[in-house]
């Protein structure tokens, strides 16, 4: 039988629900952002610009490298960046 040996892990806890619609959300929005900077050369730049400091700024710290761009991804997703203004 195929798949002998295989180890699945199943979460069945209460919040799987709740866990499992924040990890689609984030992962729709990942992708959606993903292909923002694919199309928009000013917010691929914008963006490239902004990573090029956090990781002069926050070499070993990746937590503040993250929340350093959160804002601007959010704005991006908004569609409210000044970057991406045509």
């Amino acid at each position: 039988m195929s798949g002998e040996g295989a180890v699945v892990l199943a979460d069945y806890s209460a919040e799987w629900p709740k866990r499992f619609e924040e990890e689609r959300f984030a992962s729709a929005a990942h992708v959606a952002f993903r292909d923002m900077l694919r199309e928009d050369p000013r917010l691929a730049a914008g963006h490239e610009a902004l990573e090029r400091t956090l990781v002069a700024r926050f070499a070993r710290d990746r937590g503040a490298h993250t929340d350093g761009k959160s804002s601007f991804i959010r704005c991006a997703l908004r569609s409210k960046c000044p970057a991406s203004a045509s």
